[in-house]
């Protein structure tokens, strides 16, 4: 990010007539050292809605669905490292009543679609 607003900030002193949408990457592109992971949760039923709407709030999670299967929610998480993470599931997604068995799979590699390869977009004007 900081690279980005340099160079927006170099067009800025060229006055160049360019308009500038930046379209958030994922927060681990260019942080390697990052753990991404997908938390699968069994809920109390009914409680889906409820609980996407809490586990949404925290800063670890990118994002939460309700899906259909083995499990009813699963949200994708990134957190610094093992411990964090370890941390983040035992006092926080743990510790909601409504969620009865968690079951955590941690990334290995991750492939991005074409809808998210151009995370930056500089059009003219």
């Amino acid at each position: 990010m900081r690279n980005t607003l340099l160079f927006i900030e170099t067009l800025k002193r060229k006055e160049l007539n360019l308009s500038v949408e930046l379209i958030p990457l994922d927060l681990s592109e260019g942080d390697l050292m990052a753990i991404k992971a997908y938390v699968m949760m069994k809920v109390s039923s009914g409680s889906e809605r409820e609980i996407c709407k809490k586990i949404i709030e925290f800063d670890e999670v990118m994002d939460v669905s309700i899906v259909y299967g083995e499990f009813d929610v699963i949200a994708k998480v990134r957190v610094e490292d093992l411990e964090t993470l370890e941390s983040f599931l035992s006092e926080n997604i743990r510790n909601i009543p409504s969620i009865v068995l968690t079951s955590t799979m941690i990334v290995a590699r991750e492939y991005k679609g074409k809808a998210t390869r151009n995370a930056l977009k500089i059009r003219s004007l």
